[in-house]
Formats: structure tokens, sequence, C-alpha cells
């Protein structure tokens, strides 16, 4: 689409109007000095079209035919004519001075082009170094956005590499928490199980320390037994030395013998309960012992398992 034109006909129309009125000749170049504005070429063709159409009316003779008057007023039929010789050099002198006034206007015209034509290099030159820099910019342009196409490129797959990672990590979190779960589940089944080891162990404790009071009656009570036996056979003793000196009173040691060996039996017996008794809470002495030591294993295993799980790492949302 044309641009719109800086200018109107009347401005045109003035300035031609004016350029009459100097008696100067008419150029699209005098139109643009007068107007300010707009290319010669086109102010030219413009006064043409309006020349034609009759908005600016042109005069008949041009500004090189003004002084003809004065000459007219030579010749007035009231005036002699001139001779022929003075009429031809005032007709030399005429065509001389048209030559001289024709080449001083063409010489003026031809420094105004030069002028313009100076000017217009100038403006050239001025819009072909902003061109330059335009270009220059533009080229700068270009090349910042192929370097930030670079950039949302990169960055694109750079989204798009989070995005699968995300994708990943949240696959691993969704196995985490499968496991965290499973984890859990076993830890607490394992603090139950603990928990019912423990109260064993705590059973078994207590049966340890009944039995470890029951060994310790019994042995206090083989202590006495052992005791009263060593007395007996310290009694006895006394009883065979006053058996071998005192022959003569047989029937009566025997008598007493016969009642002291009814209590060594008694004794002898009474021993052999004890014994025996003793011999059962050895026994569960080191049964109580060996289940100790199983359920002592059972905890350290167990103690063992909850510190392997504790070191791993645990994620809870």
């Amino acid at each position: 689409m044309a641009r719109p034109k800086s200018y109107t006909q009347n401005d045109i129309i003035n300035a031609a109007n004016q350029l009459i009125e100097k008696g100067t000749e008419i150029s699209g170049w005098q139109l643009r000095e007068i107007i300010g504005h707009g290319r010669c070429d086109t102010l030219y063709k413009d006064l043409k079209q309006l020349i034609e159409q009759g908005h600016i009316n042109l005069p008949d003779k041009s500004s090189i035919e003004v002084p003809q008057p004065a000459i007219a007023v030579l010749e007035d039929p009231k005036v002699l004519p001139l001779p022929i010789e003075i009429q031809e050099s005032l007709k030399l002198i005429e065509g001389q001075l048209s030559s001289l006034l024709f080449a001083l206007v063409t010489k003026l015209n031809a420094s105004t082009d030069t002028h313009y034509e100076h000017l217009t290099r100038a403006r050239l030159l001025e819009s072909k170094t902003i061109a330059e820099e335009a270009v220059k910019k533009l080229v700068a342009a270009e090349e910042n956005l192929l370097i930030t196409e670079d950039r949302v490129k990169v960055q694109v797959e750079l989204n798009e590499q989070l995005e699968q990672d995300n994708i990943a990590l949240e696959e691993e979190l969704g196995t985490a928490e499968q496991q965290c779960t499973e984890h859990l589940a076993t830890l607490k089944s394992m603090r139950n199980e603990n928990a019912s080891l423990l109260s064993e162990l705590e059973i078994g404790r207590q049966n340890e320390v009944l039995q470890n009071e029951q060994v310790l009656a019994l042995t206090k009570q083989n202590t006495v037994l052992e005791t009263q036996w060593n007395n007996c056979r310290t009694e006895v003793e006394k009883q065979i030395e006053t058996e071998s000196r005192l022959l003569v009173e047989l029937d009566h040691v025997r008598q007493q013998l016969t009642i002291l060996s009814t209590k060594y039996e008694g004794i002898t017996q009474a021993e052999a309960k004890a014994q025996a008794k003793l011999e059962s809470a050895i026994a569960e002495v080191a049964e109580s012992k060996k289940l100790e030591a199983v359920l002592s294993e059972k905890i350290r295993h167990l103690k063992k398992h909850q510190r392997m799980i504790s070191d791993e790492p645990i994620t809870l949302d």
C-alpha cells in the first residue's frame, strides 16, 4: 500500500504561485524548497497535473522575455524608427543578452542541482549508514534469535530429560514406599516377636531366680545334712573306738550299735534323698542356663536384624 503524501494540492498551488509572482521558472526542487518535504520528481509530476487541470495558470511569456515591454516602447509608432544598423545591432545585443541570461539561468540551475545533488548524496550516505547500522542490528538480532532458539531448544531438551527423570524418580519413590511399607510391617512383626521373646526371657529369668533360690535352699539343706552326716560319722568312729576298747560291754554296745545302725540308715536315706534333690536341682539349673543361652542367642540375632533394618534409609510421605 502506497504511503500517504506529506503535502496537499494547496501546498503545491501556493508554492507555484509564489514562484510565478517572482518570475522564476518552476521546478521540482524549488517546490520542495518552499514546501519543505516531498520528492522533487513527485512534486513536479503533481505540478503538471494541476496545470493540466487548470488549477495553476502559467504566464504566456517566460521570465526571460520580461524586459521586452521596454523594447516595445521603443517601437511605438509615434517614435521614429531606428536605423537598420541600430536595429540589427539591437537584435544582436538582444540575442547575446538572451544567450547570457539563458547561460546564467542554466548555470544557476546547474549550481542548484549540484547543491541538491551534494545534499542528496549526503542524505543518501547518511541513509546508507543508517541502513548499514540497521542491517548490523538486524544481523545481531538474528544471531541473538538463533542463540535464543538454541537456548530454548536446550531448555526444552532439558525439561524433557527432567520429566523423564521425574517419572523415574516417581517410580523409584513408589518402589521405595512399597519397600518401606514391607519393612515397617516386618519391623512391626519383629517388634511383636521381640516383645514376646522379652516376655519369655523375663519368665525364664524369673524361673531362673526361683530355681536359684531352690538350689540355694537345697544347698543349705545339703550343707546341713553333710554336717549332720559328718557328725554322725564322727560319732560312729567314736563308737567304733569305744567298741574296740569296750569288748567287755559287747552286748550293751551291740544294742547301742543296732540303734546307731538304724540311725545311720535313716541318715543315709536322708542323705540319698538330699543328693537326689540336689542332682535334680542341678539338672534344672543346667536346663535353665541352656534356655537362657538359647533366648540370649535369639535376642542377639533379633537386635542384629533390627540394627540392619534401622540402618536402611526409610522414606515416608
